[in-house]
């Protein structure tokens, strides 16, 4: 039979796995085949044998195959024996720190490329990764990103923190890189990859590659990190290669070709959705606007999971784009060509340019174009952090005016990037529908802000995966400025509790009476129980600000485990931060 083997006859394997082989033998050609056998026979070296002379017939067969293994070679007593002669070159991990998925993409993409190469690889997501197994590693490359106040994800909580603790061992035999994702709009741009990169030398580690620091269009530089890291493991793996005119060892050989992916909806290829809903949810003199948005399309269901994020691939306002030209006295008709594109500068503010969010390298060419020196600004991180906030393109164009060409405007603005929304629906519920919670920016009557970009435009969908849904009991702590103006779904939630999917509410609105209650003050007051549910199993999610009301409801968290743990401070923390590595603890903050 071509291609594989047919499994006949008494042999001691379980009837239920014996199709499982068959169908992996035909899957394998002729030289992985001989790798699996010597592989299998190296595991039964270790393992115990129930049946009378099995083993020492494997045995047998593992020894006279290392009689003809290359010089040096040990013999075939490990499951690598038949790749024995490369068993000196490290297996590399990749360690996936990743809040929306781009970081997790980059780095299966690497994986995949590593191990072309025939080079044993693995990719580990953070929250997968036990911190102590760094000791052991010798070739490491950590993707992660920064969100809030230069925080990593949630699911590398446990990771960054062991490596600043006295417990975090010291790695003189490591080589690592660091590729860090960030947001340059952000004061702590890329701060977490900057912390991971400069522990990880303090306790001895070799950089491979200097970190790179990626901004929102971080596609360029990350495939330029992503191919310099694996020229380096190509260098590594020629270290250990056979003498020329020998036989590659098994390790090196190439893998079988993989079946395509499905395709998925990314950035650069969304599908066009239709709004089927968008009511306002929140009443007339609440202090901002909440819109409950509903979108669909063919097979949406079938993309997500309660807990997934949507991204919204958005055109710019009008007013936004009206303001730029204003700023710059320069006219929208004027053809650009930029980076093997050619628009019109109105179609490159429209559609392919940040004009609502600040970043640092803005302002710096800014300041060049209009001579000015802002170095104190750059410097002061309060100043820079209410610029941001506050501020959009336009604003920094007219504060500081200069003569701009329509091709040094183009390319001095950064390339668009999308808006992510938690999905705040179940495909079990609505089928190929995902509704959405949109806050609309720029409707805050107390904080005067400018129209938000993504929040005034939804058209188009790529869905980033997170989290499943919890099953099992669920409690709420919902909060709000006002009962009456801003209990989001407060209909849904009564329906829920009646029907039991959902089995207790607690709320906190902070402007119904003169001390103001906050989620936090719930949190501590129904303490003792909110322990015991953690204790035994529950699943502690968190959604909303992420500058005050995340940080807060954290500190209250860790008073509670405190207290009614009976932990100091520091067990506190470390109970809290195991609960983060086994996915427990999670947060989707903005």
């Amino acid at each position: 039979m071509s291609g594989g083997v047919v499994i006949q006859g008494n042999f001691p394997i379980p009837e239920e796995r014996r199709d499982q082989l068959q169908q992996l033998t035909t899957e394998l050609n002729r030289e992985q085949l001989m790798w699996l056998s010597g592989y299998f026979a190296g595991a039964a070296a270790a393992a115990p044998s129930s049946i009378p002379g099995f083993q020492s017939n494997l045995l047998s067969g593992a020894q006279a195959r290392a009689q003809h293994a290359p010089a040096g070679a040990p013999a075939a007593v490990a499951p690598i024996a038949p790749a024995a002669a490369a068993a000196a070159v490290p297996t590399l991990t990749i360690l996936s720190a990743s809040h929306t998925g781009n970081g997790r993409k980059i780095s299966e993409k690497l994986l995949a490329a590593v191990q072309a190469l025939g080079v044993q690889a693995r990719v580990v997501k953070a929250g997968d990764y036990q911190p102590r197994e760094i000791a052991k590693e010798k070739l490491l490359y950590v993707v992660i990103s920064t969100h809030g106040d230069g925080d990593p994800p949630d699911e590398a909580r446990a990771f960054y923190e062991f490596l600043g603790t006295k417990r975090a061992p010291q790695l003189p035999e490591l080589q690592y890189s660091v590729l860090a994702l960030g947001d340059t709009s952000y004061p702590k741009f890329c701060e977490a990859g900057r912390v991971v990169d400069e522990r990880l030398a303090k306790l001895g580690a070799k950089r491979l590659l200097p970190r790179v620091d990626c901004d929102v269009d971080f596609e360029k530089l990350a495939q330029t990190w992503a191919d310099d890291a694996l020229a380096r493991v190509r260098e590594i793996k020629d270290k250990f290669a056979p003498a020329a005119g020998a036989a590659a060892p098994a390790a090196f050989a190439a893998p079988a070709a993989q079946t395509p992916a499905v395709p998925e909806l990314t950035r650069a290829q969304p599908a066009t959705a239709e709004v089927l809903a968008n009511q306002r949810i929140v009443g007339r003199q609440a202090l901002r606007e909440v819109r409950h948005v509903e979108l669909a399309f063919p097979g949406l269901g079938n993309l997500y999971k309660p807990g997934d994020a949507l991204g919204i691939v958005h055109r710019n306002p009008e007013s936004a784009i009206d303001a730029v030209l204003k700023a710059t006295k320069l006219d929208g008709g004027a053809t650009v060509a930029h980076e093997g594109k050619t628009h019109t500068l109105l179609e490159w503010l429209r559609d392919e340019r940040e004009l609502t969010r600040i970043a640092r390298p803005l302002l710096v060419q800014v300041a060049r174009h209009a001579n000015v020196d802002i170095t104190e600004l750059l410097g002061n991180a309060e100043a820079m952090a209410k610029l941001t906030a506050n501020c959009q393109v336009s604003d920094v164009l007219a504060s500081y005016p200069a003569e701009w060409t329509p091709e040094a405007l183009v390319g001095a603005l950064r390339p668009v990037t999308g808006r992510v929304y938690s999905i705040a629906s179940s495909p079990a519920a609505v089928g190929d529908e995902a509704h959405l919670t949109v806050a609309v920016v720029g409707s805050d009557t107390d904080r005067k802000l400018l129209s938000g970009a993504a929040s005034h435009f939804v058209v188009n969908t790529a869905v980033d995966s997170n989290v499943p849904g919890a099953t099992g009991k669920n409690w709420l702590f919902f909060g709000g400025r006002s009962l009456y103006q801003d209990f989001l779904y407060q209909l849904e939630w009564q329906q829920a509790l009646k029907r039991k999917s959902l089995h207790r509410v607690d709320v906190a609105f902070s402007r119904d009476q003169l001390e103001k209650i906050y989620v936090q003050h719930r949190i501590k007051q129904a303490g003792k129980e909110l322990f015991a549910w953690l204790s035994n199993g529950a699943y502690f999610y968190v959604c909303g600000d992420a500058s005050s009301m995340a940080p807060d409801v954290n500190t209250a968290l860790l008073e509670v485990v405190s207290e009614h743990g009976g932990m100091d401070k520091d067990d506190a923390q470390a109970w809290l931060a195991d609960l983060t590595a086994d996915g427990r603890y999670l947060r989707d903050v903005y």
